[in-house]
């Protein structure tokens, strides 16, 4: 156990901050699935992929406790960043 908590300490200390992702499945009929890190946050929505660029973090915590997922995406994430569908490529700038 004390082995595994120090390889895992070790990882985060080697690993820089902007690639470790948080992912979650929210109680949704619309999403998915949604992963993010500092630069990028992938969003599922009914098995399209889309990318937006730097959400931050005080935004991605509230939408996780939002009582409708898909409302919050619908009024504070949809066409307030950067978003590209993953078909077109990945990529913030």
């Amino acid at each position: 156990m004390k082995k595994n908590i120090l390889t895992i300490l070790i990882l985060l200390i080697l690993i820089p901050a902007e690639t470790l992702a948080l992912c979650w499945t929210p109680n949704s009929s619309f999403i998915r699935q949604i992963c993010w890190s500092k630069k990028e946050t992938y969003v599922n929505l009914q098995g399209r992929k889309y990318l937006y660029c730097y959400i931050p973090h005080n935004r991605i915590r509230e939408w996780r406790l939002a009582e409708s997922p898909g409302r919050y995406y619908n009024y504070w994430i949809k066409g307030r960043y950067r978003a590209s569908y993953s078909g077109a490529g990945w990529y913030c700038p």
